[in-house]
C-alpha cells in the first residue's frame, strides 16, 4: 500500500459517523490524489470517485454514485478476474498487487482497503486505489538490467583471469552471454578469432550450431557473410532476418536473425563475437551497449593470451563499463525530473570534496561519490506531478516525497557495493538532533558518510533553482548550514564545507 493510501485509510477509519459524506473535506482529499481513486461497497457499486477517476468515466460529481464498478470502468457485468476488491471482501483485509494491462500495455498497482464505513444498508465500503506504475517498472527492469550487466562482465573477467586453456575459457563465455535472461536470443553463437591470416575468422567456440555449419563456417574470410562483414567493416552488423547478406544456407534452415560484433586490439580486428537471434528482433541500442562491452572483454582477454601487456587496457575499458552502470541509474531521476536535472552531480562534487577535505580514505571517498550520486534515486517512486509542483506541497504530497530515502534503499540493498551504499543513500535526511527522517536517528547513530551527504544535499538545494522558488545563492545556504551546525549537521562537515567556499575556491 503506497504512503498515500495509507494516509487516506486512516483519516477515513478515524471517522465516527456511520455514513459517508459525498462532499466536502473527504472529497477535496481524495481529489488531491493524482491517481484513480474510488469509494465502493463490498458489491461494486460506486459510493464515491475522485477527480481523476471522474475524468476517465467522463462523468460529473455525484453522477458516479450507484454505478457498477465493472460496467463503469471496464465495461464487463462481473468483476474482473484478479480483483483485487473480491480478494479483500473474501479476506476480510487489505489486497495489494500490481496487474498488467494486455489491452493498454501498461502496468498498474492496484489496492482494495476496508475501511470502517457502512452503506444505509449494511454494506462495507473499501478504498481502492488504482495507479500506473509503467514507468516505474520499466525503470526497475532497466535497474536490474545494469545490474545483471554489470554482475555479467564481473563474471567474464573472473574467467579472463583463470589460468586455464583459452579455448576452454572462451567457451564458458559465451555459454555465460547466451544464457543471460534479458537478450532476445536464441542459445546458439560463436566466437571467432583472426588466426594465422589477417584477413580470415576461424571458430574457437560455438553453442548450438549444426553441423552444416560447423564446416561452412569454420573458416570466414573478411567480407563473407555476416561475421566477415563485422570483420571488414569492423562495424556491427545487424540482421532482423535472413537475408542475400547470410551467404550460408541449407535445406530446413530455422528463420533467425543475428548480431555480429566485432572486437579489436591496437587498432586491428582480432575476432568476432556471434549470437543468433529470434526472428523479427528489432536492432536495439541496448544490446548493443552491452554485446560491444562483452566484445571489449574478449578483446582484452584473447590479447593478453597473445601479449600480457595489454592486460592493463583490458582492464580500463571494463572499469569504464562498471562505471557507466552508476552514471546510468544516477541519471535516470534527471530524465524524469528536469526541474533537479544537475543535482545529484553538484551534490556529488560537494560530497566527494567535503570527504577529501576531513581527510577520508581514496576507497571511503569512493563511497561517498557512489552514494551522492545514487541518493536520489527513490524519488523514482514519486509522481512526477509532485516532484515539478511549482507551488507548496500539501501534507499528503509532502509525505510521498518523504518515502525517497526508504526506496532508495529498497532499490539498493540489493547490489553488492563495497560500501555501505544503500544505508548511507537511507540515512541522507537524518539529522543530529533526531529531527530528521524517516528513522529519526540521532548523532553517532548516523553514519559518517550520510552526515557529508546531508550537507551536501543542503547546500544544493538552497544554493539553487526550484521549481516553487528561485535560487536562494550560495551564501544564504552557507549560512544556514553554519547556524544548524550541531544541532542538525555534523560540526566537522560544516567546517570542512565552509573551508571549502569561503578559503579554497570552491563553486558549485
Amino acid at each position: 500500500m503506497t504512503s498515500d493510501g495509507k494516509l487516506i485509510h486512516k483519516l477515513i477509519d478515524e471517522e465516527t459517523s456511520a455514513e459517508i459524506e459525498l462532499h466536502g473535506n473527504l472529497r477535496a482529499v481524495l481529489d488531491a490524489i493524482p491517481f484513480y481513486v474510488l469509494l465502493v461497497d463490498r458489491d461494486h457499486r460506486i459510493q464515491l470517485a475522485n477527480k481523476t477517476m471522474l475524468s476517465i468515466l467522463n462523468l460529473s460529481p455525484g453522477e458516479e454514485i450507484g454505478l457498477f464498478c465493472p460496467r463503469a470502468v471496464h465495461g464487463i457485468d462481473s468483476p474482473y478476474p484478479g480483483c483485487p476488491l473480491e480478494e479483500a471482501v473474501l479476506a476480510g483485509a487489505a489486497v495489494d498487487k500490481e496487474m498488467y494491462n494486455e489491452q493498454l500495455g501498461r502496468w498498474f498497482e492496484s489496492g482494495a482497503y476496508p475501511t470502517n464505513y457502512l452503506t444505509e444498508d449494511g454494506r462495507r465500503v473499501y478504498l481502492h486505489m488504482v495507479r500506473d506504475i509503467t514507468e516505474v517498472k520499466q525503470t526497475g527492469a532497466a535497474l536490474q538490467r545494469n545490474y545483471l550487466e554489470q554482475t555479467a562482465l564481473g563474471e567474464l573477467l573472473k574467467l579472463s583471469l583463470t589460468p586455464r586453456p583459452m579455448d576452454e575459457l572462451l567457451q564458458e563465455m559465451l555459454d555465460l552471454v547466451l544464457q543471460l535472461p534479458w537478450l532476445d536470443i536464441k542459445r546458439r553463437g560463436a566466437i571467432f578469432l583472426v588466426g594465422d591470416s589477417p584477413v580470415v575468422l576461424e571458430m574457437r567456440a560455438q553453442s548450438g550450431l549444426v553441423p552444416k555449419l560447423l564446416e561452412s563456417c569454420r573458416r570466414v574470410p573478411f567480407g563473407k557473410c555476416l561475421c566477415g562483414r563485422a570483420a571488414a567493416t569492423r562495424e556491427i552488423v545487424f540482421a532482423q532476418h535472413l537475408d542475400e547478406r547470410h551467404h550460408v544456407t541449407y535445406d530446413g534452415i530455422v528463420p533467425h536473425g543475428h548480431y555480429c560484433v566485432p572486437f579489436m586490439s591496437d587498432g586491428k580486428v582480432i575476432g568476432v563475437f556471434n549470437t543468433y537471434l529470434q526472428d523479427g528482433h528489432l536492432r536495439d541500442p541496448r544490446d548493443e551497449s552491452f554485446l560491444s562491452a562483452v566484445a571489449d572483454m574478449l578483446a582484452g582477454f584473447v590479447s593478453r593470451r597473445r601479449s600480457e601487456d595489454s592486460l592493463a587496457k583490458a582492464l580500463a575499458r571494463i572499469g569504464r563499463n562498471l562505471e557507466g552502470v552508476t552514471t546510468a541509474i544516477s541519471t535516470a531521476l534527471e530524465v524524469r525530473d528536469p526541474y533537479t536535472a544537475g543535482h545529484q552531480v553538484r551534490v556529488t562534487a560537494l560530497a566527494t570534496a567535503i570527504a577529501t577535505e576531513i581527510g577520508f580514505t581514496p576507497e571511503e571517498i569512493e563511497i561517498v561519490r557512489i552514494a551522492a550520486q545514487l541518493h536520489d534515486i527513490g524519488k523514482l517512486k514519486v509522481p512526477s506531478e509532485i516532484l515539478s509542483k511549482p507551488g507548496k506541497l500539501s501534507p499528503i504530497e509532502f509525505e510521498l516525497i518523504k518515502t525517497h530515502s526508504q526506496v532508495g534503499y529498497d532499490i539498493l540493498r540489493g547490489i553488492d557495493f563495497t560500501g555501505p551504499v544503500a544505508e548511507i543513500v537511507y540515512q541522507h535526511h537524518e539529522k543530529l538532533d533526531g529531527t530528521g527522517y524517516p528513522r529519526r536517528l540521532q548523532g553517532n547513530d548516523i553514519l559518517a558518510e550520510s552526515r557529508i551527504l546531508s550537507v551536501a544535499d543542503v547546500v544544493e538545494a538552497v544554493a539553487s533553482h526550484r521549481p516553487y522558488r528561485p535560487a536562494l545563492g550560495i551564501d544564504h545556504a552557507l549560512e544556514i548550514i553554519e547556524k544548524d551546525k550541531g544541532k542538525a549537521f555534523d560540526p566537522a562537515v560544516v567546517d570542512a564545507c565552509l573551508r571549502l567556499f569561503r578559503e579554497k575556491g570552491f563553486t558549485l
